[in-house]
């Protein structure tokens, strides 16, 4: 399977100001200072090699969107898996879009460039969008999927919340948006899952099970070929998570990648944000390394956290995970916004 990260911002949209390009140009700048720059070769070696990722780049501002990629067509239909609704999934949608645009346009030796604005979807997709729950942050993109408005698009959503369609159908009704769900030119259906209960979606078995959240939060995993993905967002883990026989292991057991709440740091967790249904990276790490995970992947970002925090996060994250098991047993990573991997 593969995983690509959408949108991985927690509560809501964080785009980068001004002020934070512009203190990413001086530092960067900074770093040039001590190296040749001369030549495009070693301008892209720079970036490439010296700099560090939140410098040169950026962790992201859009909420949870999360594509599991496994088998993509039945009967001839291409089929796409999404973790929930957030901004995330406007951009999954314009690149797709793009990307569909760019393929006709090869078939026809048409060599016309298209901009994403321009690009339109092509009908004949089944799409797959699974809802942890059915906060504001998790439902706010799909008015703005444009695989939504394009009459032939087939959009399933599922989740465990009795209300869900109530829920989509009210995001998207008056006064909160100025066209109607139910004039959506897309064919859409609503299915409720059973918690514990496999589902296969598109070749791909998939699990959810209950997580610890205001209004209830429901993580998935994911099996093909015997390799699994954990997509486990919105939870939190209590003072009894250390005990041996807590019960939520099992969803995390032996799997090869776990995307984790990882919301706030341990202090805020413990003290000032206890209840508010978030985890942090070492609870992570713990559980991870309790039930043989290969790759954490840390999650939810705390919209106040800045690319430099984040960074930092990740090393200390690491550097925590090779004290509590052999050292590479755990591997670390931070999500944002286009990071893609195999599994």
């Amino acid at each position: 399977m593969k995983v690509v990260i959408w949108g991985c911002r927690g509560s809501l949209p964080t785009p980068l100001t001004a002020l934070d390009v512009r203190a990413k140009i001086e530092r960067a700048l900074a770093f040039a200072a001590d190296h040749d720059i001369s030549t495009p070769a070693a301008r892209q070696y720079l970036i490439d090699h010296a700099l560090p990722f939140w410098v040169h780049g950026t962790y992201g501002g859009n909420t949870p969107c999360v594509q599991i990629i496994g088998p993509q067509a039945v009967k001839g239909c291409k089929e796409y898996i999404l973790c929930d609704a957030g901004s995330g999934l406007r951009s999954f949608g314009d690149a797709m879009a793009r990307a569909e645009e760019e393929r006709a346009c090869r078939s026809t030796g048409d060599v016309t460039p298209t901009t994403t604005a321009q690009a339109q979807p092509r009908a004949g997709a089944r799409f797959h969008i699974l809802l942890s729950h059915l906060h504001y942050d998790h439902l706010q993109g799909f008015p703005f999927f444009r695989q939504a408005w394009a009459a032939g698009s087939e959009i399933h959503f599922y989740g465990c919340h009795p209300g869900m369609q109530e829920a989509v159908e009210r995001h998207q009704g008056q006064p909160f948006f100025p066209v109607q769900f139910d004039k959506l030119p897309a064919s859409i259906h609503f299915h409720i899952l059973e918690p514990e209960k496999d589902v296969n979606l598109a070749g791909v078995t998939v699990q959810p099970f209950m997580q610890d959240h205001p209004g209830d939060s429901y993580g998935f995993r994911f099996t093909y070929e015997g390799r699994s993905i954990v997509y486990s967002t919105d939870s939190e883990h209590r003072e009894h998570a250390n005990h041996e026989s807590y019960g939520f292991l099992r969803h995390f057991q032996d799997a090869n990648v776990v995307i984790f709440d990882a919301q706030y740091p341990l202090r805020e967790a413990i003290y000032t944000k206890e209840n508010w249904g978030h985890s942090n990276n070492f609870i992570g790490v713990e559980l991870a390394v309790r039930a043989n995970v290969g790759h954490l992947v840390l999650f939810h970002h705390d919209p106040v956290s800045s690319d430099r925090v984040l960074d930092d996060l990740q090393h200390a994250t690491q550097s925590y995970a090779d004290m509590c098991a052999p050292l590479g047993k755990l591997r670390v990573s931070i999500a944002y916004d286009g990071l893609e991997f195999e599994v």
